[in-house]
């Protein structure tokens, strides 16, 4: 490689033809050039009388250079040909039949290239053709599980709005103080389950590509998002007795995400912290300058208790560091998802969309902790 990088130093980076010109015009004339040296110094004659025999020397290597290179030209079609059709085919997908009937060594690239092209193009129509089979099966699982949601939603409402109805003791008082405290039952069971059916929604949209692409990404301030998803789960936090604390950043820190993506993901993260905590637990919310100073990095941490295994589902194993509490045995196939895991497992599926980096870890000091980073 050393001769080729040399001559493309020399300015000869466009044509590899042109290098192999340079070569064997060199080669011909270099000869050349000594013996008309020599016979100018050494020779008895005069110049005059030598000068006959150089021009013939002189047209006759003009001749055969020109011949060579001529010769060398049209033998390096195939090469010519190959670059061309590998071109046409990556540039405007367009196939130019090369021949493949050759036996030596120019003749195998060509058929190699052929043939190369030709695997290439079948696996891309059958790529394209399963990513939109894909897609399409996404789409049609995403528009039942939205059918499926609505026919869910509607009796879990009317579930819930008795039960609050029972629970206050709108109509009259109840026959025993029980009765109210099975109403309570039942209202949170209804919120919990349709706390989850609204993320099987969200987690089948996410699948089906609902988000917006790179296109529709721009800058957000991360500290407002927040103050946003703090109000918005202010009434699932209460409800659970658990405490949502946000530290402001100090000065507004702008993330790159697409507006929905990114409050959705907020979202899930904080909703599924809170299922995962206890009455009198507190979410803490901060955030904190990416390392070297670029970008910037969401810590969500719950100190009074741990991810357990059930908080992990086969999608976040990835996602966390260390080993979760109460692990269970690879042979065991049956293993519960709480309403942490399932929230969780949105969250980082929007995540992937976004180029947002999550990770989940149980802290030596205790608790759990939950990190999102932006670059």
């Amino acid at each position: 490689m050393w001769l080729y990088e040399f001559l493309a130093r020399l300015g000869l980076r466009q044509s590899y033809v042109a290098k192999i010109m340079l070569i064997s015009f060199l080669g011909v004339h270099v000869p050349l050039i000594v013996l008309v040296a020599y016979v100018l110094v050494s020779a008895d004659v005069s110049l005059m009388q030598s000068l006959p025999v150089l021009l013939v020397v002189l047209v006759a290597t003009l001749i055969g250079a020109g011949v060579t290179l001529t010769a060398l030209w049209m033998l390096l079609a195939p090469l010519r040909q190959a670059s061309t059709s590998i071109h046409a085919y990556l540039s405007r997908r367009q196939i130019v039949p090369l021949p493949t009937r050759y036996q030596d060594e120019a003749g195998q690239l060509m058929a190699d290239i052929q043939e190369g092209i030709t695997r290439l193009d079948a696996a891309l129509d059958s790529a394209e053709g399963a990513a939109r089979r894909s897609e399409d099966e996404r789409q049609g699982q995403f528009e039942m599980l939205s059918r499926m949601s609505h026919e869910l939603r509607t009796p879990l409402n009317i579930i819930i709005g008795f039960s609050e109805v029972i629970q206050s003791q709108i109509m009259g008082p109840l026959g025993t103080d029980v009765y109210g405290s099975y109403a309570a039952d039942i209202r949170a069971s209804g919120l919990d389950l349709l706390e989850r059916v609204n993320a099987l929604l969200e987690l089948s949209a996410t699948k089906a590509g609902a988000f917006g692409g790179e296109e529709e990404r721009r800058e957000i301030d991360l500290g407002e998002a927040l103050e946003t998803v703090k109000g918005l789960q202010h009434f699932h936090g209460e409800r659970r007795g658990v405490d949502i604390r946000l530290v402001p950043p100090a000065r507004p820190i702008l993330v790159r995400a697409e507006p929905r993506a990114l409050k959705q993901a907020l979202l899930h993260v904080v909703q599924g912290v809170v299922a995962g905590s206890q009455s009198g637990h507190y979410v803490l919310i901060k955030t904190a300058p990416g390392a070297g100073g670029t970008g910037a990095e969401l810590i969500v941490t719950v100190p009074q208790a741990p991810f357990i295994a059930d908080d992990l589902p086969r999608p976040l194993e990835p996602y966390f560091e260390g080993a979760p509490e109460g692990r269970q045995e690879r042979g065991e196939i049956l293993r519960q998802t709480s309403a942490q895991g399932f929230s969780l497992s949105v969250a980082a599926a929007i995540a992937v969309t976004q180029k947002i980096g999550l990770r989940l870890a149980n802290p030596i000091s205790g608790g759990r902790t939950v990190r999102m980073k932006f670059s």
